[in-house]
């Protein structure tokens, strides 16, 4: 069965595919869902990090457009994460300095925090690091796209495509609005001191005003910060090795001190036995 939305076209697969799903391909057979395309308007790429089968490595340089296949607002949850990596499709610039790289891991900050959007991201303490705090340090694993941040996140009311409520918007500006039967992003068209009024024409009554929607929004690319961590922790290793001999050699002269000494206090006792003896003979005579 095939369905098509907006040019594009989504396959039900059968026969011996049978319950296989494809967008964009009519022959799903990679796997239960394959997607085969991207959208043009993907997030800002400062590089990207790669791993393949002997070293790890990043490219660094201009924006340019990253493609994606898949975006979700929510997390994605499975067993496992299988990543291209064949080096045939790789123009591989060499191997990554891993002494710079260590130094670059020891200025990421890990940063306690939690979200202002309490409803779909909990109030739970997140252990993370900061897209922005990142970015100066490491900006190859930061992404930039369009998004909302919850900015205004206030409940107001609607009327007549009016939204009663005072905030800095201004007119040109998108905005996130969610009530009842929609969640869609607006343009402002007016603004007053305590309304402002967008294409939103649901019905009259409650709405939530989540935030405005920016072209900077940041997200982060963690898989290039593990191997940034790949990367310094085989530079630790490598400075470890000539402290390991300098240790071996240390433990063994510490035995042979320690032997000496026991030598020396052997024969101090020896010589003590002797004393002990002549003054007895002394004594005696």
């Amino acid at each position: 069965m095939h369905l098509n939305l907006a040019g594009g076209n989504i396959l039900l697969s059968a026969g011996s595919n049978a319950g296989n799903v494809g967008i964009g391909t009519s022959s799903p057979t990679k796997a239960k869902l394959e997607i085969n395309g991207v959208s043009g308007g993907g997030p800002q790429l400062n590089g990207f990090g790669f791993l393949d089968k002997t070293t790890t490595g990043n490219t660094a340089g201009s924006s340019s457009t990253g493609p994606l296949s898949i975006y979700a607002s929510g997390r994605i949850i499975a067993n496992d994460f299988i990543a291209f990596s064949d080096e045939r499709i790789k123009d591989v610039q060499g191997r990554s300095d891993p002494s710079a790289d260590l130094s670059t891991l020891l200025n990421i900050e890990i940063t306690d925090y939690t979200y202002i959007d309490t409803v779909t991201k909990g109030t739970g303490i997140q252990k993370k690091v900061v897209a922005q705090q990142l970015e100066s340090v490491y900006p190859q694993a930061v992404l930039q796209f369009t998004d909302t941040i919850p900015d205004i996140y206030e409940n107001a009311d609607a009327k007549d495509a009016w939204i009663q409520l005072a905030t800095d918007l201004k007119v040109g500006e998108r905005v996130r609005l969610i009530s009842e039967k929609e969640d869609e992003v607006y343009e402002v068209l007016e603004v007053y001191n305590d309304k402002f009024r967008t294409e939103f024409v649901g019905e009259d009554g409650p709405v939530f005003v989540y935030g405005r929607e920016v072209d900077d929004f940041r997200s982060v690319d963690y898989d290039a910060i593990a191997m940034l961590n790949v990367s310094a922790t085989q530079e630790l290793a490598r400075q470890l090795v000539p402290h390991s001999s300098d240790l071996a050699s240390l433990k063994a002269e510490n035995r042979q001190l320690k032997a000496r000494i026991a030598e020396l206090e052997a024969k101090d006792a020896a010589r003590d036995a002797q004393i002990a003896k002549i003054e007895q003979l002394l004594s005696a005579q």
